[in-house]
């Protein structure tokens, strides 16, 4: 079996932000909708805006847990890209159900992903990468 083009790790915490990602959003597409049905569109604008200000501050200060992701030339954990061919394994750390906390040991040191739903698809993708490198 092939391994996929990309896996993106799929994180407890990467998730619930997505979500509340999603609900800023149509909160904000609520809100200028209410203003223009209300023609109070300066009110629920400026909401729409605290709202979207809010968002942009979510979504940089979070970035890390967002875009966590194995291709078949990088681990890439946020703002961090390390090239496959310096990773020397990715291992279960904790286990704990469905979750589990993996560690990447690469040349320059190390990185802790916490409580990854998809640790066992990740694992095997790694490896599938690693041997088609070889």
């Amino acid at each position: 079996m092939k391994a996929p083009l990309m896996l993106r790790i799929h994180t407890k915490k990467g998730d619930k932000l997505f979500l509340y990602v999603q609900i800023i959003f149509w909160l904000i597409y609520v809100m200028i909708d209410l203003g223009l049905f209300t023609n109070k569109l300066l009110l629920f604008g400026t909401i729409a805006l605290a709202l979207s200000i809010v968002l942009i501050t979510l979504v940089l200060t979070s970035y890390s847990y967002l875009d966590v992701r194995i291709t078949p030339e990088r681990v890439k954990i946020g703002k961090w890209k390390i090239p496959l061919d310096q990773v020397r394994e990715i291992r279960v750390l904790r286990s704990n159900g469905s979750t589990a906390d993996l560690i990447i040991v690469y040349e320059g040191g190390e990185r802790t992903i916490e409580e990854v739903k998809n640790w066992k698809e990740a694992l095997e993708t790694f490896q599938r990468y690693k041997e088609n490198m070889v």
